[in-house]
């Protein structure tokens, strides 16, 4: 399965949402932004992009700046272990 390339946006909010102890949930940052957590998971893995006055929230509340959602970076790849030394 080929991932997609994601904007520096996305990838500090998927940072954001990330578990761990001081976890902000998908749920949360859709309920700050007044979107559903669907939109909040399809922003996350890159499968759309937040509205512009969406945007604009995201930087105030969470500090994602709007130049972020259109920088690209290429998604790190996945390899397999072949179990030889390379």
């Amino acid at each position: 399965m080929s991932e997609r390339r994601l904007s520096r946006g996305a990838r500090r909010l998927r940072e954001l949402v990330t578990p761990k102890p001081d976890q902000i949930t998908q749920a949360k940052v859709a309920e700050t932004l007044g979107v559903t957590q669907q939109a909040v998971s399809n922003w996350v893995r890159g499968a759309g992009r937040p509205e512009v006055d969406t945007l604009v929230a995201l930087e105030r509340e969470f500090g994602i700046p709007m130049k972020d959602w259109t920088e690209f970076e290429d998604a790190p790849s996945r390899r397999r272990k072949t179990g030889t030394d390379g």
